[in-house]
């Protein structure tokens, strides 16, 4: 029975790989990941100040689960396409204490027997508090599922954090923390021939659920409707660190009256997981599935005229405050991309409502950015869950299309 069950788990294993895809599913966390102080994201030192805490009863971060480690060790990380490295909690994180990381499990590199230690520095900052990360890289055995098992691969172990989850960065090399560059996990996948390409594809249900997948190598051509584009991804001086592509301009439309604000100065947006949006109407926007919030400076200023208000961030409300008929299931936002494709979002996904002492409020999930990224802004969760998304590392492009909410599977082979 034991060679039987063997000898069925490797034909199955290598259906996957000759498949050249495979599908992970994703939950979707609700509100702002449990970190230090507000819902920032990590980055490689950067200086990211004035970042607001906003609400967090919407919004969300994406997780997946993996095993680490021999006995394999089953950990929840969240999915993050602005870093690029793996890195994992270790039990001995101030950040774990009292068992407060016990939700998505932690990593000991004392408790695994093929854990290789390469004595290299972990440098990221959380940047919203600037504490250092004193943490390790190292290899060891990942078990993603569905047969996608990763031997020797390159991770870092963190012993000193202010979050409570591990991170898989899916972005390029460049933006490893390491100062020698290592395989991330998308092309140690492509090395090891899992797919074809260092791409995947990125689906989250409709605001009723909480789950979605990450299909890497493949396209799910039954997850979109209309054209799928593709843009080239906006290298920096030459470098592609950011996976960012050109957003033309941000319409805002009330009872059927639209109202466009201006365009990027240099056109560069970056698309990223989700976590912080910032001024649209400057030069770059992320997609970013690490972030929750979107950010909208000069563009939902500009807005004001729509809204009938003058927009001003309250800083007891904590946020900018909107009349709250903009909840209203008419009104939209439509983001326009190199002006090539349009994606229409409801307004409402946006904005937030809470009671105060003077009754309900609404407020937008805006939080803004430190000057010197004042030229990109990042797309979040809640915009991510209206547009399927594919991102191919290897071309350098992303591609977009409005989602279609659907049970059904049409893949094919990123080749």
């Amino acid at each position: 029975m034991k060679v039987f069950l063997s000898v069925a788990l490797l034909a199955w294993l290598q259906l996957v790989i000759a498949e050249g895809f495979v599908k992970l599913p994703v939950q979707i966390k609700k509100g702002a990941r449990e970190i230090a102080k507000s819902l920032s994201t990590l980055a490689p030192r950067e200086a990211t100040n004035n970042i607001v805490e906003l609400d967090k009863t919407s919004g969300g971060y994406y997780v997946v689960n993996i095993t680490v480690g021999t006995p394999p060790v089953p950990i929840a990380v969240e999915l993050d396409t602005n870093l690029s490295d793996l890195w994992v909690l270790s039990p001995d994180s101030l950040a774990c204490y009292n068992d407060a990381c016990a939700q998505y499990g932690t990593f000991s590199i004392d408790g695994s027997s093929t854990w290789q230690t390469n004595n290299t520095a972990f440098n990221y900052q959380l940047v919203d508090d600037q504490a250092d990360y004193h943490n390790i890289y190292g290899q060891d055995t990942i078990d993603f599922g569905n047969g996608l098992v990763l031997e020797n691969a390159t991770f870092a172990v963190a012993n000193q954090s202010g979050s409570v989850i591990g991170t898989l960065g899916l972005s390029f090399e460049n933006k490893e923390a390491a100062t020698v560059k290592y395989a991330n996990i998308p092309t140690l996948m492509k090395q090891r021939g899992y797919v074809k390409k260092s791409a995947y594809s990125l689906y989250v249900t409709d605001d009723a659920a909480d789950a979605g997948s990450i299909l890497f190598g493949g396209i799910d051509h039954a997850k979109y409707k209309g054209d799928l584009v593709s843009f080239d991804i906006v290298p920096e001086n030459g470098d592609y660190n950011d996976l960012q592509i050109n957003l033309t301009s941000v319409k805002i439309c009330i009872n059927g009256s639209c109202s466009e604000g201006p365009g990027p100065s240099s056109s560069s947006s970056k698309l990223i997981s989700p976590t912080k949006l910032s001024s649209l109407e400057l030069s770059s926007t992320k997609l970013s599935s690490s972030s929750t919030y979107g950010a909208v400076d000069t563009t939902c200023q500009s807005s004001a005229d729509q809204t009938g208000s003058d927009l001003q961030f309250d800083w007891t409300f904590g946020a900018y405050k909107v009349p709250c008929y903009l909840l209203e299931s008419n009104n939209s936002m439509i983001f326009n991309f190199d002006g090539k494709k349009e994606i229409q979002v409801p307004l409402s996904t946006f904005i937030f409502s809470k009671d105060t002492d003077e009754g309900v409020q609404c407020g937008l999930k805006i939080s803004t950015t430190a000057p010197s990224s004042f030229d990109q802004g990042t797309f979040g969760v809640d915009f991510m869950r209206h547009a399927y998304i594919v991102f191919n590392l290897d071309d350098k492009t992303i591609s977009l299309a409005d989602v279609d909410y659907s049970e059904d599977e049409q893949i094919s082979v990123i080749e």
